[in-house]
């Protein structure tokens, strides 16, 4: 995200898959490549999570 000046909101359904009930509530780390862990609630219940990056569009433009 650094690389390309923006900040995404992860549970904005409109920028991530993001099933009905999942809040992710904190990102605990990220990598190299852009892998996020962290934790959330599903259904009320508290779970980790772990987002890989892949290809999306942001305003028209292709970002890797």
């Amino acid at each position: 995200m650094r690389e390309h000046d923006y900040f995404l909101n992860l549970n904005d359904p409109h920028v991530t898959y993001n099933p009905d009930g999942l809040v992710l509530t904190i990102g605990e780390a990220i990598n190299d490549q852009g892998w996020i862990v962290g934790n959330g609630t599903y259904g009320g219940i508290s779970r980790a999570f772990l987002l890989v990056p892949q290809d999306v569009l942001v305003h028209g433009t292709e970002v890797e």
